[in-house]
């Protein structure tokens, strides 16, 4: 176990869909690789409460897509004698171009230039179907065009492994601690219940 890989209550769509248990597992697998010390990556997880950015800071890492806690995690001052960044692993797939969105020191996850669709930067667009609301979004020219198993090909392409790989980095660099075996044993009664 990590000391603090989060994800944020609920997560974003679009990660609670890379998620989902019917897209080859990654929940599980993220789980088990043991990289994420923490809870809250079920997709049918309750309501979060308004406040849910407030515990940011208490966090030692983010795990999240494009999405406001990733700005935060920059943002958000880290206290405590940690390293001056904090951890952020972003699984952005290929909306956004890189080099609008991403941090230096987050372990950014894109596709952008692997496919037709975003080989010149970002697609920009964010849904696969049509959600019947009115918006310009579900109009056919501003769909996906490349949807494998429900998720943007982008997405799709992002494995477990290499999400956990990008975690890991932060342990393996020093910058993230895995917990000792008394702090693993504190730790699981109140983790149990988010398996």
């Amino acid at each position: 176990l990590g000391d603090g890989f989060s994800v944020f209550t609920p997560p974003a769509p679009s990660l609670q869909a890379w998620l989902h248990p019917g897209h080859a597992g990654r929940e599980a697998a993220v789980r088990s690789a043991g990289c994420l010390g923490c809870h809250n990556l079920a997709p049918t997880l309750p309501p979060a409460p308004k406040s849910r950015h407030a515990r940011l800071p208490k966090q030692h890492g983010v795990l999240c897509p494009v999405t406001f806690a990733m700005h935060l995690a920059a943002a958000v001052e880290v206290k405590g004698g940690r390293p001056k960044n904090r951890p952020c692993a972003v699984v952005a797939g290929g909306r956004e171009p890189c080099q609008w969105e991403a941090y230096p020191h987050h372990q950014y996850i894109h596709r952008n230039g692997a496919l037709l669709c975003c080989d010149d930067g970002g697609c920009w667009k964010s849904r696969t179907k049509p959600l019947g609301d009115g918006d310009e979004k579900d109009r056919p020219e501003n769909l996906c065009v490349d949807v494998v198993n429900g998720l943007p090909r982008c997405m799709d392409m992002i494995t477990a492994t290499e999400v956990c790989r990008r975690i890991e980095l932060y342990f393996n660099g020093g910058v993230c601690q895995y917990l000792t075996e008394r702090q693993a044993a504190l730790a699981k009664p109140f983790l149990a219940g988010a398996q």
